[in-house]
């Protein structure tokens, strides 16, 4: 295999996460719909130290315990971000 062709499959590999974390962003959109429909809080923060646990005990490496709780803090909080900006945008247009 030459360095292009494992470039190439990289890229496959960075395409796949891009469409994973974007499938994962539209479920907590959609988790957070729920929560809004049952009135419960948007966020949880008991759930979120589970999702941060329970990856690091799935992760076989070579990335250590604290590389996979930075990346998913990291996308959680864009998660949160996009939440935030989708609500309050909603809100703000039920409001005028």
């Amino acid at each position: 295999m030459t360095l292009n062709d494992h470039r190439r499959r990289i890229d496959e590999v960075d395409r796949e996460l891009v469409r994973l974390l974007n499938r994962r962003a539209q479920m907590s959109i959609q988790a957070v719909q729920l929560k809004k429909e049952a009135s419960l809080p948007l966020w949880d923060d008991d759930r979120e130290r589970n999702i941060l646990q329970h990856v690091q005990r799935v992760n076989p490496g070579p990335l250590d315990g604290e590389a996979v709780e930075a990346i998913f803090a990291a996308m959680l909080g864009e998660f949160h971000r996009v939440i935030g900006e989708k609500f309050v945008e909603t809100e703000s247009n039920v409001d005028a």
